[in-house]
């Protein structure tokens, strides 16, 4: 448990991957990572390390885009029925929902319209928003067993970059909730050890009657 800021940097399929940790006093921890989109139709994974176990309550992955030149926002219009402008969420490698921005068809309605996306340009074709997806408890719990959480963000091969160097930022929230709980030994242990202390006994008693 942290009370400052620590950043770090590592290089995922040749693109750097800034990861930030936070954490208050309460035990509320907060990790991001940043990638760009540079191809179209991009699969993106993003790896969390060194993570700190959860209260048990679950957690929240979030996913928003930004960009440092162009027009913000994601090519998500979902304006025909054969185009494929969506993402697909995985946590832990399962699928939890495919999304798009709300264009006429919803990709053949085969993407849930993001609530409260902001079309900056014609019908979505860069697509503000802020995607929230809900992470049970247990889930979350299995997942941060070895400290690791993975969260994949998967494009569409109709997903275009129009050369704006969007930035896909992806946010796991939760509160901490101490150590891993001790792995327990097997049966056999115990049996073992009273067939040790049955042999220390029988050697006592060879003793004695010599």
């Amino acid at each position: 448990m942290f009370d400052i800021l620590s950043t770090k940097t590592t290089f995922l399929s040749g693109l750097a991957v800034a990861t930030c940790v936070a954490a208050s006093s309460a035990g509320a921890v907060t990790v991001f990572q940043e990638q760009v989109l540079d191809e179209n139709g991009e699969d993106m994974e993003f790896v969390f390390n060194g993570l700190a176990m959860s209260n048990g309550d679950g957690g929240t992955v979030t996913i928003t885009p930004s960009g440092s030149s162009g027009t913000i926002g994601l090519d998500l219009s979902g304006a025909f029925p054969l185009e494929t402008e969506y993402f697909e969420v995985l946590f832990e490698g399962g699928s939890r929902g495919f999304y798009s921005c709300g264009g006429p068809s919803f990709n053949g309605n085969t993407a849930v319209p993001i609530a409260g996306a902001v079309d900056n340009s014609f019908n979505f074709n860069n697509c503000a928003f802020s995607l929230s997806i809900g992470i049970g408890g247990a889930d979350l719990m299995d997942a941060l067993a070895d400290g690791i959480v993975t969260v994949g963000v998967f494009f569409g091969d109709d997903v275009s970059t129009f050369g704006d160097d969007d930035i896909v930022r992806v946010t796991l929230d939760y509160v901490e909730g101490g150590d891993i709980p001790p792995i327990p030994l097997p049966a056999s242990i115990g049996f073992l050890g009273l067939g040790l202390l049955g042999l220390g006994g029988l050697a006592r008693a060879r003793r004695k009657s010599s």
